[in-house]
């Protein structure tokens, strides 16, 4: 609000929360990735339980979670949208 057009992507909303967006987004793919590929896909019948390792599954229990929740956060800095700010604040909960 208030802004020119060219101007607010210079502003720090927008540099701090669209790369924290994609950052968030990609590592979200990436645990997502990680999680699939956790049981082998030749054995028909595989239902043992695998921890995932690697990505940030290193740092946090729940990786995907956890990147879903930091893109919601960069985009609700990004547009600085009401509408952002709820749905983190509602996946927090």
């Amino acid at each position: 609000p208030g802004l020119s057009e060219i101007s607010w992507f210079y502003s720090p909303y927008f540099i701090i929360g669209y790369p924290m967006y994609e950052i968030a987004f990609w590592s979200t793919l990436h645990s997502e990735y990680i999680q699939r590929n956790l049981r082998d896909p030749r054995k028909n019948n595989d239902t043992a339980y695998k921890i995932p390792y690697g990505g940030l599954f290193d740092y946090v229990t729940n990786a995907t979670y956890f990147g879903e929740l930091m893109a919601w956060l960069g985009w609700a800095l990004w547009t600085r949208s009401p509408g952002g700010v709820f749905v983190f604040a509602v996946s927090i909960a």
